[in-house]
């Protein structure tokens, strides 16, 4: 199974980085400096844009204004099978 995927509450950004295999889909994120919004997207709009920062395979992400906290995304029946 591969998975990027993206949610907002209106105010945050929450990003999955996931693959069962090695395979994982790209995740990027940045501040955008000119609306100090935050931007995820699955790769850089631009080849040589500074400022993206990838999100780690097996990753779970919480981004907002303060800026990204990234934490492991395990899947409880990857859990249950290792």
């Amino acid at each position: 199974m591969r998975l990027t995927a993206a949610l907002s509450d209106g105010h945050r950004l929450f990003a999955i980085r996931y693959s069962s295999d090695v395979e994982v889909p790209t995740l990027y994120h940045r501040r955008a400096c000119s609306t100090g919004g935050r931007a995820l997207v699955s790769e850089p709009l631009e080849d040589g844009e500074d400022g993206w920062t990838a999100i780690p395979p097996g990753s779970w992400a919480e981004i907002g204004v303060e800026g990204a906290a990234i934490s492991p995304f395990c899947p409880a029946h990857a859990a249950l099978a290792a």
